[in-house]
């Protein structure tokens, strides 16, 4: 077994003692673990409602969070951004971002999908309209409300 340990932003190939100890932790806790993915693309989908914005940025580490790149607009396949609507109307979210990798062989890799992502680097970096495709859901009636905003009645 080889566990990979962060050392500042290098990912380093553990053996001996911390191996021993994460084999001994799993039995003590639950642990997500996920398989090494190859470099490819990072894809960050912005879902708003019904309205599905992707973005890409090359990776070249394990984590691609820590490279320095720009976010370009990315074209979505269509079945996907649509599975991606349903996953959220499914979790009872209207707004979300999934994080998806493009591997080399031009499959997508979902990673996850945060209730509250961040996108504003997005934004900045493709000038899609995401504040304001926000701002739309915010105020939407509650007869044109999705999965989670309703317009409760007042009170009288």
């Amino acid at each position: 077994m080889e566990l990979l340990v962060r050392e500042g932003l290098d990912v380093q190939p553990q053996q001996g003692l911390a191996v021993d100890l994460a084999r001994r932790a799993r039995t003590l806790a639950r642990c997500i673990v996920q398989e090494l993915l190859p470099t490819g693309e990072d894809i960050r989908v912005n879902i708003f409602g019904d309205e599905v914005y992707a973005a890409e940025k090359t990776v070249e580490s394990i984590d691609g969070r820590l490279d320095a790149q720009l976010w370009r607009e990315h074209t979505l396949p269509e079945r996907l951004a649509r599975k991606l609507v349903r996953l959220l109307r499914a979790l009872g979210l209207d707004y979300g971002c999934a994080d998806l990798r493009r591997l080399p062989d031009g499959r997508y890799f979902f990673l996850e999908v945060n209730p509250a992502g961040q996108f504003l680097m997005v934004e900045r970096d493709t000038k899609q309209p995401l504040v304001e495709s926000l701002c739309r859901l915010l105020t939407r009636t509650g007869h044109e409300a999705t999965a989670t905003h309703r317009r409760l009645p007042l009170a009288g």
